[in-house]
């Protein structure tokens, strides 16, 4: 979606799309409710956009604006934008649009139209004549390339197959995540417009040269369960994409970071089957970094049932701005259970923050136990 810039007084905000350049308009409805939607621009590219509604209650009975709300609104709304792109293109039919939503190496089990029509086997591996096939034939929802014509319920049973790639139709442009919402965003960032699986397995991260890292392998497992979170149905197939993360890294030394420890660090995301991703790094501190980045490159498709990366291949190099990036928790005025703490200290390296400031005592409070 873009950045969004406030550009208004409260109650008449005007979010400004800076990708796209047209705006976001507030319509206040019953009970103080706002619809922000876009208004599409006279650009090509945005005319697919659609609509984008946020609701929230920014009234109160008294007719009071709650400035607070509003603006968790305004922080929300970059995060969770997405930019919806399809698949082979749209085609159109009685003045409808269709959409073909690609699904690689994959299939919808025996959802197939009964009986098959015969421009299926005369178009197999034909992705334009197999559209024209599906158009055709009454009930169709989709094709794989082995020309088989699947049924309108076929999303709902996707799952892997080697042996062929799915095509579904839809009426609308498939959604995907801009790739590029990397937080912080890396120094610099070259990326394409391929969409490659992800292969998890309890060594998917690995050190190069058999070297041994004591803080990298705990964190090796750790990012495991941050990247892969859920069982797919990848991990028990034949290993296809990237099947690994390998981290070549020039100092092992884990002594404590200092202010001038070096952070950088390079990831390569290549495209194809069976291969590896690569990272660089000067220090772990900087291997650490790329863990971090790879991790949120790496999203799971609810619909095929397994982990992907948008926008391959990828070559990023990236360094931190700042030496020094902290957070300051104040516990002496406002208390935190410790809890609270733990998930705030896990939380800081999703940020690439290095300084955790804890404001632990003061005169309001002294929660700290000295022996």
């Amino acid at each position: 979606m873009g950045q969004l810039r406030w550009v208004g007084e409260l109650n008449r905000i005007i979010f400004k799309d800076r990708t796209h350049g047209g705006p976001l308009t507030g319509d206040k409805g019953p009970s103080g409710l706002r619809t922000w939607r876009h208004r599409p621009t006279s650009r090509g590219s945005t005319a697919q956009l659609g609509v984008l509604s946020v609701h929230a209650n920014f009234g109160a009975p008294d007719g009071k604006m709650m400035m607070a709300f509003s603006a968790t609104i305004l922080v929300l709304l970059p995060l969770v934008s997405t930019l919806p792109t399809s698949g082979s293109g749209a085609a159109t039919t009685a003045g409808d649009a269709v959409y073909w939503w690609p699904y690689p190496t994959s299939d919808c089990g025996y959802d197939d139209v009964d009986p098959q029509p015969a421009c299926g086997k005369e178009h197999k591996g034909d992705v334009a004549g197999l559209e024209a096939c599906c158009l055709a034939t009454s009930g169709c929802g989709g094709f794989n390339t082995n020309g088989i014509i699947k049924k309108t319920d076929c999303i709902q049973n996707i799952k892997s197959e080697p042996a062929c790639d799915l095509y579904v139709k839809q009426d609308h442009p498939k959604p995907t995540v801009n790739p590029l919402y990397l937080w912080p965003r890396p120094a610099s960032v070259t990326s394409g417009k391929s969409l490659v699986k992800v292969t998890p397995s309890s060594s998917f991260f690995s050190l190069a040269g058999g070297l041994q890292s004591p803080l990298l392998t705990y964190n090796f497992e750790r990012y495991k369960s941050i990247t892969f979170p859920h069982t797919s149905n990848s991990m028990a197939s034949t290993p296809s994409g990237i099947t690994g993360l390998m981290l070549t890294v020039d100092s092992l030394n884990e002594a404590p970071p200092t202010i001038g420890t070096d952070e950088s660090y390079t990831l390569d995301i290549p495209i194809g089957d069976g291969v590896t991703a690569n990272a660089t790094a000067k220090t772990v501190f900087g291997a650490l970094r790329a863990l971090e980045t790879f991790s949120q490159l790496v999203r799971f498709d609810f619909e095929t049932d397994g982990y992907v990366v948008d926008g391959a291949p990828y070559h990023i190099m990236d360094a931190p701005r700042f030496a020094h990036r902290g957070l300051m928790v104040d516990t002496a005025r406002h208390y935190q259970p410790l809890a609270s703490l733990r998930a705030i200290i896990d939380s800081l390296t999703n940020a690439k923050l290095n300084v955790l400031h804890w404001h632990m005592v003061d005169d309001q409070s002294f929660p700290f136990q000295v022996k």
